[in-house]
């Protein structure tokens, strides 16, 4: 029987396979934006192509599949999530806008806030009142809940949050509206905060359900279709998805708690940094994922990946535990421009999958560190994705020239060389974002490179940093898929305990964590 690791990012689909006398097989295939199963079932036909099987035979013999996508992180980046409506205690739908006045650059008055997940006039006030006791304080109001059903079926809303003051500790208004939408509107997917985030704080359980509601249901509906493409194929035993904790879920537990995977692909990526680096005696790792669009930092002591409650995620606030990733938009595809002040920068834009760097010939004219990278020597054309794919070092070169070279007056080859220096002061500041700014010194760890253009430039970040050893994994283009392949079933739920700290029973909460 095979085991078998995916991970769907945005350029590139990675997948490894484990046989029963545990070899691992590696592959990559492009991913198709809008089209992430179309990666998934591709990758699986280029490994049964692999070991010589018919697809639907070796999926067959297939036990389990772990696999991490990118449909809830690339929805709340594009804000393409369904249309979303809020459910909140009377007086209390702008707590979601004034984000306890938090603002990214605090002194920049031209900063445009952020886009609503729920737009003002679909965050629908009920009569209602539970006390900071968990007290019925004014009874729930069920016939605005009812206008509330009709207002919704109405305006087309696909998925609503119900977030009701101090619900973590008395839930029966929210379970009671719940109950109210699925009797006369069934079809709505309808989220509860005192199931999404059970825990005091109400900007934070309002913020983290709603951003749920706006995800969940691409997650869900992706993962349906995946799992019945992948039964009409052969497939019959479990299909696992990855976590932003870390861990794996089955996939209707993933697909009811979407805003759990915005980080599925880099924690894979870091599960395997963990598991590797205490294989080779270097349990303090920092590891670096250098991908087709984004470079993810996370810091490893003692062979822990460090972990946060608190995420800021596209200027969104997300209160469930996930592992402390640090993301750039410094990529393979990450696009090489000159701003209005004539200043070269590299990203965060990035040319995706299509049409891509130009070197691949798929219609992209604007240069990217891939097109730098071929350009300068740093990869080989004749083979590129294990030379199944072909690569253009004329259009990379060409792009380099019109968009770079020409507009900053200098050669193909100081225009390539200045992305590349460029390049590598933002990826060793990412770096001393998770190590010098938490207090950490750099030199004190090793740092690991995967991803498939990592390892092109660790050797500069090895140097700026002072960090004196380097792992680049055997299988670091396909890392995180390595790491979903081994990573462990794990839930992590939240209980909320009401007192004075003085007045703990210990033996109560004892009982109540087992």
């Amino acid at each position: 029987m095979y085991k078998i690791g995916i991970d769907v990012g945005g350029t590139f689909t990675d997948i490894v396979v484990q046989d029963e006398a545990s070899v691992l097989l590696q592959g990559k295939v492009p991913s198709t934006p809008g089209e992430e199963s179309r990666g998934v079932i591709d990758a699986l036909s280029h490994m049964a192509e692999r070991v010589d099987r018919e697809l639907d035979d070796f999926l067959r013999d297939t036990d389990v599949i772990n696999f991490g996508t990118t449909v809830a992180t690339n929805a709340m980046l594009q804000h393409r999530g369904v249309p979303t409506a809020m459910l909140t205690t009377e007086g209390f739908r702008d707590i979601v806008e004034l984000r306890r006045g938090h603002k990214e650059v605090l002194f920049d008055i031209r900063l445009e806030p952020p886009l609503d997940v729920v737009p003002r006039q679909w965050r629908l006030p009920i009569p209602e009142r539970i006390g900071a006791g968990g007290e019925v304080i004014t009874p729930l109001d069920e016939a605005a809940v009812l206008r509330a059903v009709d207002a919704v079926r109405d305006g087309g809303i696909r998925a609503v949050a119900v977030c009701f003051l101090n619900a973590y500790l008395n839930s029966s208004h929210e379970e009671r509206a719940a109950a109210l939408f699925a009797e006369h509107l069934p079809d709505v997917h309808v989220y509860k905060s005192s199931e999404v985030l059970p825990k005091i704080r109400e900007f934070e359980r309002f913020s983290t359900t709603a951003v749920n509601a706006f995800v969940s249901p691409l997650l869900k509906t992706y993962l349906d279709d995946l799992v019945d493409t992948l039964r009409e194929h052969g497939f019959r035993n479990d299909l696992l998805v990855m976590q932003s904790n870390g861990g794996i879920a089955r996939p209707e537990y993933a697909g009811r708690l979407g805003c759990g995977a915005l980080l599925t692909g880099p924690a894979g990526g870091v599960a395997a940094a963990s598991r590797i680096g205490e294989a080779c005696g270097q349990p303090n790792v920092i590891g670096v994922d250098m991908g087709g669009t984004s470079y993810d930092v996370c810091l490893i002591r003692a062979g822990a990946p460090e972990t946060r409650s608190e995420t800021w995620f596209s200027r969104q606030f997300v209160g469930l535990p996930m592992l402390n990733i640090h993301t750039i938009g410094a990529g393979g595809g990450s696009i090489a421009w000159v701003d209005d002040g004539g200043a070269l920068r590299v990203g965060p834009q990035s040319a995706g999958a299509r049409p891509g760097p130009a070197c691949y010939g798929f219609d992209g004219e604007l240069p990217t560190v891939t097109d730098m990278f071929l350009h300068l020597g740093y990869l080989n054309p004749d083979f590129f994705l294990g030379g199944r794919m072909q690569v253009h070092p004329d259009r990379a070169r060409r792009a380099i020239a019109d968009h770079v070279a020409e507009p900053l007056g200098m050669s193909v080859d100081e225009a390539a060389f200045s992305i590349l220096r460029i390049l590598n002061n933002n990826l060793a500041n990412g770096i001393r974002y998770v190590s010098v700014a938490q207090g950490h010194d750099p030199r004190d760890f090793c740092l690991m490179s995967f991803g498939g253009a990592g390892s092109a430039t660790i050797g500069t970040q090895a140097r700026d940093l002072g960090v004196n050893k380097v792992l680049v994994p055997r299988m670091a283009s396909v890392f995180c898929a390595v790491g979903e392949l081994f990573a462990d079933l794990r839930v992590s739920q939240l209980h909320a305990v009401t007192g004075a700290l003085a007045q703990l029973d210990a033996a109560q909460l004892f009982d109540t964590l087992d």
